[in-house]
Protein backbone atom coordinates (compact mmCIF):
# COMPACT_ATOMS: atom_id res chain seq x y z
CA UNK A 1 0.00 0.00 0.00
CA UNK A 2 1.18 3.35 -0.56
CA UNK A 3 1.41 6.40 1.82
CA UNK A 4 2.59 9.98 1.66
CA UNK A 5 6.28 8.87 2.74
CA UNK A 6 6.92 6.46 0.29
CA UNK A 7 10.42 7.23 -0.87
CA UNK A 8 9.90 6.36 -4.54
CA UNK A 9 7.19 8.72 -4.84
CA UNK A 10 9.20 11.74 -6.26
CA UNK A 11 7.72 15.05 -7.64
CA UNK A 12 8.48 15.58 -11.78
CA UNK A 13 6.54 17.84 -13.41
CA UNK A 14 6.17 21.47 -13.38
CA UNK A 15 1.89 21.60 -12.02
CA UNK A 16 3.60 20.85 -8.37
CA UNK A 17 -0.29 21.17 -7.43
CA UNK A 18 -1.65 18.27 -10.20
CA UNK A 19 1.40 16.35 -8.93
CA UNK A 20 0.21 16.47 -5.51
CA UNK A 21 -3.47 16.19 -6.22
CA UNK A 22 -2.52 12.80 -8.37
CA UNK A 23 -0.37 11.57 -5.40
CA UNK A 24 -3.52 12.23 -2.87
CA UNK A 25 -5.80 10.41 -5.53
CA UNK A 26 -3.90 7.51 -5.39
CA UNK A 27 -3.67 7.26 -1.11
CA UNK A 28 -7.50 7.83 -1.47
CA UNK A 29 -8.54 5.32 -4.16
CA UNK A 30 -6.35 2.60 -2.11
CA UNK A 31 -8.36 3.22 0.58
CA UNK A 32 -5.70 4.64 3.02
CA UNK A 33 -8.15 7.40 3.70
CA UNK A 34 -11.47 5.83 4.57
CA UNK A 35 -14.96 7.74 3.16
CA UNK A 36 -16.04 10.84 5.42
CA UNK A 37 -12.52 10.20 7.35
CA UNK A 38 -10.73 13.89 7.90
CA UNK A 39 -7.39 14.60 6.09
CA UNK A 40 -4.47 15.85 7.77
CA UNK A 41 -3.75 19.58 8.08
CA UNK A 42 -2.54 21.60 4.73
CA UNK A 43 0.27 22.35 6.87
CA UNK A 44 1.22 18.96 7.49
CA UNK A 45 0.27 18.00 4.09
CA UNK A 46 2.56 21.09 2.58
CA UNK A 47 5.45 19.38 5.52
CA UNK A 48 5.32 16.17 4.47
CA UNK A 49 5.49 16.66 0.69
CA UNK A 50 8.04 19.92 0.36
CA UNK A 51 5.73 22.23 -0.66
CA UNK A 52 3.72 25.15 0.07
CA UNK A 53 0.30 25.65 1.91
CA UNK A 54 -0.83 27.00 -1.37
CA UNK A 55 0.62 24.33 -3.60
CA UNK A 56 -1.60 22.16 -0.60
CA UNK A 57 -4.67 24.11 -1.32
CA UNK A 58 -4.55 23.97 -4.78
CA UNK A 59 -4.22 20.31 -4.99
CA UNK A 60 -6.69 19.84 -2.72
CA UNK A 61 -9.75 22.16 -5.01
CA UNK A 62 -8.42 19.67 -7.73
CA UNK A 63 -9.90 17.22 -5.35
CA UNK A 64 -13.21 18.63 -5.03
CA UNK A 65 -14.04 19.22 -8.43
CA UNK A 66 -12.99 15.33 -8.82
CA UNK A 67 -15.38 14.41 -6.38
CA UNK A 68 -12.84 12.60 -3.99
CA UNK A 69 -12.76 15.46 -1.03
CA UNK A 70 -14.88 17.95 0.43
CA UNK A 71 -14.47 21.03 2.92
CA UNK A 72 -17.16 20.80 6.04
CA UNK A 73 -17.02 24.72 7.33
CA UNK A 74 -15.16 24.89 10.42
CA UNK A 75 -13.82 21.81 10.64
CA UNK A 76 -11.55 21.15 7.39
CA UNK A 77 -11.42 18.64 4.62
CA UNK A 78 -13.03 15.10 4.19
CA UNK A 79 -12.67 12.33 2.10
CA UNK A 80 -15.65 11.59 -0.27
CA UNK A 81 -16.51 9.58 -3.10
CA UNK A 82 -17.48 10.83 -6.19
CA UNK A 83 -21.38 11.29 -6.85
CA UNK A 84 -23.25 10.95 -10.23
CA UNK A 85 -23.70 15.23 -9.76
CA UNK A 86 -19.86 15.18 -10.51
CA UNK A 87 -20.35 13.36 -13.86
CA UNK A 88 -23.36 15.36 -14.69
CA UNK A 89 -21.33 18.39 -14.06
CA UNK A 90 -18.37 17.21 -16.76
CA UNK A 91 -21.55 16.27 -19.22
CA UNK A 92 -23.14 19.54 -19.06
CA UNK A 93 -20.04 21.13 -20.01
CA UNK A 94 -19.72 19.18 -22.86
CA UNK A 95 -22.77 19.89 -24.28
CA UNK A 96 -22.42 23.64 -23.90
CA UNK A 97 -19.05 23.68 -25.63
CA UNK A 98 -19.96 20.39 -28.10
CA UNK A 99 -23.59 22.26 -28.62
CA UNK A 100 -25.34 19.03 -27.90
CA UNK A 101 -28.66 19.53 -29.03
CA UNK A 102 -32.01 18.26 -26.97
CA UNK A 103 -32.33 15.60 -29.52
CA UNK A 104 -28.92 14.11 -28.94
CA UNK A 105 -29.59 14.32 -25.04
CA UNK A 106 -32.99 12.39 -25.08
CA UNK A 107 -31.25 9.86 -27.70
CA UNK A 108 -28.82 9.19 -24.93
CA UNK A 109 -31.56 8.86 -22.11
CA UNK A 110 -33.50 5.99 -24.78
CA UNK A 111 -29.93 4.09 -25.04
CA UNK A 112 -29.45 3.94 -21.60
CA UNK A 113 -32.85 3.53 -19.96
CA UNK A 114 -33.84 1.06 -22.79
CA UNK A 115 -30.84 -1.25 -21.49
CA UNK A 116 -31.40 -0.65 -17.86
CA UNK A 117 -35.22 -1.83 -18.39
CA UNK A 118 -34.30 -4.94 -19.98
CA UNK A 119 -31.57 -5.75 -17.64
CA UNK A 120 -33.88 -4.92 -14.59
CA UNK A 121 -36.60 -7.40 -16.23
CA UNK A 122 -33.92 -10.18 -15.76
CA UNK A 123 -33.12 -9.38 -12.37
CA UNK A 124 -35.82 -7.31 -10.75
CA UNK A 125 -37.03 -8.30 -7.02
CA UNK A 126 -40.11 -8.26 -5.16
CA UNK A 127 -38.71 -4.62 -3.32
CA UNK A 128 -38.00 -3.43 -5.93
CA UNK A 129 -41.68 -4.28 -8.33
CA UNK A 130 -43.30 -2.39 -4.93
CA UNK A 131 -41.38 0.26 -4.67
CA UNK A 132 -42.65 0.70 -8.64
CA UNK A 133 -46.20 0.22 -7.60
CA UNK A 134 -46.41 3.01 -4.81
CA UNK A 135 -44.81 5.75 -7.36
CA UNK A 136 -47.62 4.28 -9.91
CA UNK A 137 -50.31 4.64 -7.87
CA UNK A 138 -48.90 8.18 -6.98
CA UNK A 139 -48.53 8.82 -10.82
CA UNK A 140 -52.42 7.80 -11.02
CA UNK A 141 -53.73 10.83 -8.94
CA UNK A 142 -54.26 13.29 -11.61
CA UNK A 143 -54.01 16.33 -9.16
CA UNK A 144 -50.50 15.85 -8.13
CA UNK A 145 -48.79 19.33 -9.32
CA UNK A 146 -46.74 19.24 -12.09
CA UNK A 147 -43.19 19.44 -10.16
CA UNK A 148 -44.19 16.47 -7.48
CA UNK A 149 -44.76 14.26 -10.56
CA UNK A 150 -42.07 14.89 -12.70
CA UNK A 151 -40.56 14.10 -9.55
CA UNK A 152 -41.92 10.70 -9.26
CA UNK A 153 -41.53 9.99 -12.50
CA UNK A 154 -38.34 10.11 -12.88
CA UNK A 155 -38.14 8.31 -9.48
CA UNK A 156 -39.71 5.29 -11.63
CA UNK A 157 -37.06 5.49 -13.96
CA UNK A 158 -34.38 5.29 -11.36
CA UNK A 159 -35.77 2.65 -9.43
CA UNK A 160 -36.13 0.30 -12.66
CA UNK A 161 -32.30 1.51 -12.92
CA UNK A 162 -31.46 0.48 -9.52
CA UNK A 163 -33.13 -2.76 -10.15
CA UNK A 164 -30.93 -3.84 -13.35
CA UNK A 165 -28.37 -4.56 -10.27
CA UNK A 166 -25.43 -2.69 -12.42
CA UNK A 167 -24.24 0.14 -9.91
CA UNK A 168 -22.32 1.80 -12.77
CA UNK A 169 -25.82 1.62 -14.93
CA UNK A 170 -27.15 3.60 -11.78
CA UNK A 171 -24.54 6.03 -11.97
CA UNK A 172 -24.84 7.07 -15.60
CA UNK A 173 -28.83 6.87 -15.55
CA UNK A 174 -28.56 9.33 -12.28
CA UNK A 175 -25.85 11.64 -14.35
CA UNK A 176 -28.05 11.63 -17.32
CA UNK A 177 -31.34 12.61 -15.41
CA UNK A 178 -29.76 15.52 -13.29
CA UNK A 179 -28.96 16.33 -16.70
CA UNK A 180 -32.42 15.96 -18.26
CA UNK A 181 -33.26 18.27 -15.84
CA UNK A 182 -31.51 20.80 -16.72
CA UNK A 183 -31.81 21.18 -20.24
CA UNK A 184 -34.69 19.33 -21.09
CA UNK A 185 -38.60 20.44 -20.82
CA UNK A 186 -39.89 17.68 -19.03
CA UNK A 187 -43.02 19.10 -17.40
CA UNK A 188 -43.88 20.36 -20.95
CA UNK A 189 -44.65 16.48 -21.88
CA UNK A 190 -46.75 15.43 -18.68
CA UNK A 191 -48.58 18.79 -18.29
CA UNK A 192 -51.99 17.81 -20.27
CA UNK A 193 -54.64 15.69 -19.23
CA UNK A 194 -54.15 13.68 -22.52
CA UNK A 195 -50.38 13.19 -22.32
CA UNK A 196 -51.01 12.06 -18.34
CA UNK A 197 -52.80 9.01 -19.27
CA UNK A 198 -50.56 8.21 -22.13
CA UNK A 199 -48.02 8.37 -20.25
CA UNK A 200 -49.89 6.49 -16.65
CA UNK A 201 -50.27 3.50 -19.71
CA UNK A 202 -46.44 3.19 -20.74
CA UNK A 203 -45.74 2.68 -16.80
CA UNK A 204 -48.69 0.37 -15.94
CA UNK A 205 -47.25 -1.59 -19.49
CA UNK A 206 -43.42 -1.51 -18.42
CA UNK A 207 -44.48 -2.11 -14.32
CA UNK A 208 -46.27 -5.53 -16.10
CA UNK A 209 -43.37 -6.56 -17.97
CA UNK A 210 -41.07 -6.14 -15.48
CA UNK A 211 -43.35 -8.52 -13.18
CA UNK A 212 -43.49 -11.18 -15.95
CA UNK A 213 -39.79 -10.82 -16.16
CA UNK A 214 -40.20 -10.48 -19.91
CA UNK A 215 -37.07 -8.76 -21.18
CA UNK A 216 -38.16 -7.83 -24.73
CA UNK A 217 -41.45 -6.50 -23.83
CA UNK A 218 -39.76 -4.02 -21.23
CA UNK A 219 -37.05 -2.61 -23.41
CA UNK A 220 -39.60 -1.99 -25.99
CA UNK A 221 -42.21 -0.37 -23.92
CA UNK A 222 -39.53 1.89 -22.45
CA UNK A 223 -38.25 2.50 -25.99
CA UNK A 224 -41.84 3.64 -27.11
CA UNK A 225 -42.73 5.74 -23.95
CA UNK A 226 -39.12 8.08 -24.06
CA UNK A 227 -39.85 8.10 -27.67
CA UNK A 228 -43.35 9.07 -27.78
CA UNK A 229 -42.16 11.75 -24.80
CA UNK A 230 -39.97 12.55 -27.53
CA UNK A 231 -41.79 13.84 -29.86
CA UNK A 232 -43.86 15.65 -27.27
CA UNK A 233 -41.26 17.42 -26.46
CA UNK A 234 -40.25 18.42 -30.23
CA UNK A 235 -44.59 19.59 -30.23
CA UNK A 236 -43.97 22.03 -27.52
CA UNK A 237 -41.26 23.22 -28.89
CA UNK A 238 -42.67 23.79 -32.20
Amino acid sequence: METMNDKNFVIVRAKLSEQIADRLEDIILSEEWEASEKLPPEQNLASRFGVSKNVVRESLNILKERGLVETRNGSGNYVTRPKADNLSDVIERMIVLDNIDYEQIYDTRIIIETAACRRAAGKITQKYILKLERLLNRLEDTSLPVQERREVDLDFHMVIARASGNNLLVVLSQAMQNVFEKFMFLDRDISTRDSIGESLQFHRRILDALIAHDAKEAEQVMYEHLHKALENVKKSLQ
